[in-house]
């Protein structure tokens, strides 16, 4: 340029073609001027790379993971060890957020709750915890707790799997507590252990009409150690539990297995349930297998004093006031020859008793 001229030019420098060395890059893609970093790049230094976040394909999930988990396992939110309810009610509250259609996973492994899970996830909700241990309120201060574990409302079509819960419990505290309104919902779990016979193993209560539920399904392997293993309870004017499916492999150690009751016949009703179910109330004088003042009950298994070396006796099924059209589809272990085998304080019952005959 002359020194003369000082105005309207334009300065252009030929970049170094020989790009093996420092002096840069002869092109990049055609662009000029500065080059920014865009969404999903990460660029430190001469580097620019793709990150790639891991994705699920069908529903959309949310994982969370026990504290110490493996760098290679996925993990949406990771528990501390001590407060791990914190993780799993940010991953349902944030799944639902997206939609109630979500699902949350529990990774397997070992946690500790010091508070109560709201998993109400919504119509068509998954809870996914197969696989785990879950140490519920009160189990690692060994202080008795009414803090439930996990608590279900709200969730039609919905589906809550789990593995083993232990809890410390008093009064109505519970395992799974579930207050009601919903409908075509599934529930299972591994195992239900209690400490000392306190609290209740699953716990349904339905406190008015809105609370209501109906055809659902319980299936568990274990439930033992509580004051009451299940209970089905409705409490509130037109509330009602009905047409439940329940399968227990086991219930033993309770002060009462299955505890079922409405308010004797009024407008709020238990009816129309199913049980097949095998339990053992032997462990104490004055265990009470399975108790009722349900309506058109349907009761299938063993419900037994299993042993004749305590000195006391359980009263296997006792039907209260206000039961009604009972059939009692049992083995022949049910009535085993001790005083309370059945015992029948409702004076407008229809019970029906099948007693299987043993095989040859």
């Amino acid at each position: 340029v002359q020194p003369t001229r000082t105005t309207n030019f334009i300065i252009k420098i030929t970049p170094d073609t020989n790009s093996a060395t420092a002096s840069g890059v002869t092109a990049l893609g055609g662009m000029t001027g500065d080059v920014a970093c865009g969404t999903g790049l990460l660029c430190t230094g001469n580097n620019i790379s793709v990150t790639t976040p891991a994705t699920n394909s069908g529903i959309y999930s949310k994982y969370v993971c026990p504290v110490g988990t493996l760098s290679n396992v996925y993990c949406d939110y990771t528990g501390d060890g001590t407060n791990d309810q914190v993780a799993v009610n940010a991953a349902v509250n944030a799944a639902k957020a997206v939609s109630s259609y979500s699902k949350v996973i529990m990774q397997p492994g070992n946690y500790n709750f010091s508070n109560v899970a709201d998993i109400s996830g919504g119509n068509g909700f998954i809870f996914e915890a197969r696989g785990t241990r879950i140490n519920g309120p009160g189990q690692q201060t060994g202080i008795a707790t009414t803090t439930n574990t996990f608590f279900i409302q709200n969730s039609n079509w919905a589906e809550f799997n789990f593995g083993l819960i232990y809890t410390n419990n008093t009064g109505t505290g519970s395992a799974i507590y579930s207050a009601g309104n919903y409908s075509e919902t599934k529930i299972t779990w591994q195992l239900l252990q209690g400490t000392s016979r306190g609290g209740y193993g699953y716990f349904a209560d339905t406190t008015s009409s809105t609370t209501s539920q109906s055809v659902n399904w319980l299936t568990g392997t274990h439930i033992q150690d509580f004051n009451r293993g299940i209970v089905l309870t409705a409490t509130g004017v037109g509330a009602n539990i009905d047409t439940y499916r329940i399968t227990v492999d086991y219930i033993y150690n309770n002060n009462i297995g299955i505890y079922v009751h409405g308010n004797s016949g009024g407008s709020n009703q238990i009816n129309t349930n199913t049980y097949n179910v095998n339990i053992d109330c032997h462990f104490k004088n004055g265990d009470i297998g399975f108790q009722s003042n349900g309506w058109y009950e349907i009761i299938n298994g063993i419900i037994a004093d299993t042993t004749t070396l305590d000195a006391g006796t359980c009263n296997n099924i006792v039907l209260d006031s206000g039961a009604t059209s009972t059939i009692m589809n049992l083995s022949p272990q049910s009535l085993v020859t001790k005083t309370g085998s059945i015992v029948n304080n409702s004076t407008n019952t229809t019970a029906l008793i099948n007693v299987g005959m043993p095989t040859s």
